[in-house]
């Protein structure tokens, strides 16, 4: 089970997720509605309030695609740079913001430069409280 962070020192320090700026634009009780890039999320609050988030996104709930999935998606991404062991470092294009990503399919490593999409699991992808 994923051990969500205290704080953003915490994800930070610990190091085995995204921290990406999001905006929380509905509260919802216990919950929000959080909007990364073109994705609304429907996460757990954790006591944040209206305006920007930070979301630790962990990099195994990352699923990247070469074509437009019909699930909602992060569009615009292309890799970055790439390893043998299909680690990928995914650049968001209109934000300054690089994604690390465990990709574990058997696919081919993707060329840097090539749009690609991006999914999210519905676990792994929480608030951190400031």
């Amino acid at each position: 089970m994923y051990e969500q962070p205290a704080s953003r020192f915490v994800a930070d320090f610990i190091g085995d997720a995204n921290l990406v700026a999001a905006e929380l634009i509905e509260e919802r009780g216990e919950r929000a509605l959080v909007r990364l890039g073109t994705l609304d999320l429907d996460l757990v609050r954790r006591g944040a309030r209206m305006g920007p988030v930070t979301l630790a996104v962990r990099s195994e709930s990352i699923t990247l695609h070469t074509v437009r999935p019909d699930t909602p998606a992060l569009g615009d991404a292309s890799p970055k740079r790439l390893t043998l062991v299909s680690i990928e470092n995914i650049r968001l294009r209109r934000r300054s913001a690089f994604l690390f990503v465990i990709d574990r399919s058997d696919k081919d490593l993707l060329a840097p430069g090539r749009e690609i999409w991006i999914t999210l699991a519905a676990r792994g992808v929480v608030i951190v409280p400031e």
